[in-house]
């Protein structure tokens, strides 16, 4: 009987040391070990540069110690700021009434968040702020008997937050540009349309040149 007691209060005693949270300076512990108060450690171990991007220690604002990767607490403090261009120039075909097409941008020259997404090509916001956006393209003619009217725009979720007014003259820079607050979740994309009748010979394109034809991306806050 002795035995059976002495086992039953091994295994109370146990439980209690597991489950037990250890409070310093603090009588209400909220974690294993809550300390209400300065840490220091003296000294610790080298570690390796490969555990270092996974595991970097934060404390958030009720005070609890998380581990997070390098690359999160890098994104956090970086500003969205990315130019991306075309590939290829683009050929535009006859249109007798506006037509709408997106912009396909897939020479990102820098990104600093990944955010661009080249496959259904748009630009994912991830943080809360004021964005500055600017789009702009270059079309070329060549030949005879060409009318050709464009126009630019940016969406925001597929609806237009800046367009361009159209342009008659050939050999023209397309701008459109804005300033515009945006959440978490918003897409932004790109687009061209044109009204364009070509005579024989004649051709219309988007050029490709980086100078010529790009968008941007900046946080302002």
């Amino acid at each position: 009987m002795k035995k059976i007691i002495t086992c039953i209060g091994l295994f109370i005693t146990t439980c209690l040391t597991v489950t037990a949270q250890v409070g310093i300076d603090t009588t209400d512990p909220l974690a294993t070990l809550d300390v209400n108060g300065d840490l220091r450690i003296v000294d610790t171990p080298q570690g390796s540069t490969a555990a270092a991007a996974d595991s970097i220690l934060v404390v958030n604002g009720n005070g609890f110690v998380k581990r997070v990767s390098a690359e999160d607490v890098y994104y956090s403090s970086v500003r969205t700021a990315a130019k991306g261009g075309l590939t290829s120039s683009l050929a535009l075909v006859n249109a007798s009434v506006l037509t709408w097409k997106k912009l396909q941008f897939t020479n990102i020259v820098f990104d600093t968040k990944g955010q661009y997404d080249t496959v259904n090509h748009v630009f994912d916001i991830d943080k809360a702020g004021i964005y500055k956006i600017y789009l702009q393209y270059k079309y070329v003619t060549s030949g005879l008997s060409i009318s050709l009217i464009p126009y630019i725009a940016i969406r925001k979720n597929g609806v237009a937050i800046a367009t361009s007014s159209p342009v008659l003259s050939l050999n023209e820079y397309m701008v459109a540009t804005t300033m515009v607050e945006l959440s978490p979740g918003d897409e932004i994309s790109f687009y061209y349309g044109t009204t364009l009748s070509l005579g024989i010979g004649g051709s219309a394109t988007i050029s490709n040149s980086i100078q010529d034809t790009y968008f941007t991306v900046e946080q302002i806050n």
